[in-house]
């Protein structure tokens, strides 16, 4: 298989990923790092675990398969990590310190149901932001109304 192939984007334009199903490719000067799968192609890059690892690593490039039928990702990903031997697909993700207020975030969502939970990260997913930065935003703007009701 060739990846110069398929249709791809630079990492730090993630964004711009179709919203599609497939399998992805993150790669650095022609070397798969990693490779994995998504229902949502564009969604899963908007906080991938190994983003920063990637950047890190000198990952320039994110190329992707679209999969028009979602049973035939587990196999597919699996045929294709035997076949590239990608060397991240063989590590553990590597955690970087937390920000105190992704924190602050964290506790706050221990806090909400399941469902509530489902329903934030919804919103924040159509804003094209980060639950914590939603969470925040909403932490503010409830801040702002009691203060007006003080």
């Amino acid at each position: 298989m060739k990846l110069d192939a398929l249709p791809s984007l630079p990492l730090v334009k993630r964004t711009g990923l179709p919203e599609c199903a497939g399998i992805y490719f993150a790669v650095a000067a022609e070397q798969v790092l990693y490779i994995g799968q998504a229902i949502n192609l564009r969604n899963r890059w908007k906080g991938h675990h190994r983003y920063r690892q990637l950047l890190q690593m000198g990952c320039d490039r994110l190329c992707w398969l679209q999969v028009n039928e979602v049973g035939f990702l587990d196999d597919l990903e699996m045929a294709l990590i035997r076949y590239f031997k990608p060397v991240l697909n063989q590590t553990e993700v590597i955690v970087f310190p937390v920000p105190k207020r992704e924190r602050k975030t964290e506790r706050i969502s221990a806090l909400v149901t399941p469902t509530c939970k489902r329903l934030l990260i919804e919103q924040a997913s159509a804003l094209g932001i980060s639950l914590g930065e939603y969470l925040e935003r909403i932490g503010r703007s409830f801040s702002n109304e009691v203060d007006r009701c003080s």
